[in-house]
């Protein structure tokens, strides 16, 4: 029962319609193993070659025919039938696949984050003073920043009262 439910699903068959179809009355819990097992997946891709064979159908001409249907509905002024067609396009090219970005942090920033994660408000506060006296070009550039908004600017005065 098993092969017949590996076999439908290569055939194009959803896993829960190819399980009821083989004679599985509540297959959903059988399903998952079903994905993960890699005899089950062999079957499954096989399944799917040989009719892939069976057709003559490979990527470069799915490809084609998209691009033949791009061109038709150019031709034809028929603006759904082109978004639809490059959207197949974009899908079988993988540009919606999500994109994976990946932060490395030198050991010597880690050690910083954690610094600065260690001191309490009080020695943040001294320190963002200490770079400001240190650095008059940035506290007037800070300065600008702040006056742009009078709501900005009222907190920079509440702060400036305080010290």
């Amino acid at each position: 029962m098993q092969r017949r439910v590996a076999i439908n699903v290569g055939q194009g068959m959803s896993w829960h319609a190819a399980a009821r179809h083989a004679g599985y009355k509540s297959p959903e819990s059988d399903i998952g193993n079903w994905r993960e097992d890699p005899r089950f997946l062999t079957v499954v891709a096989d399944e799917k070659q040989r009719n892939a064979d069976a057709v003559g159908v490979t990527r470069q001409k799915v490809m084609d025919g998209l691009l033949e249907a791009v061109t038709m509905s150019k031709l034809v002024s028929d603006p759904h039938a082109l978004i639809k067609a490059w959207r197949e396009i974009g899908l079988m090219c993988g540009y919606y696949a999500p994109e994976i970005k990946r932060i490395d942090i030198s050991i010597t920033a880690k050690r910083a984050i954690s610094q600065l994660e260690q001191l309490t408000d009080d020695e943040l506060l001294a320190l963002a003073d200490k770079d400001i006296r240190e650095n008059p070009v940035l506290a007037i550039e800070d300065a600008d920043i702040i006056e742009e908004t009078p709501r900005a600017k009222t907190k920079a005065l509440v702060l400036s009262e305080g010290t």
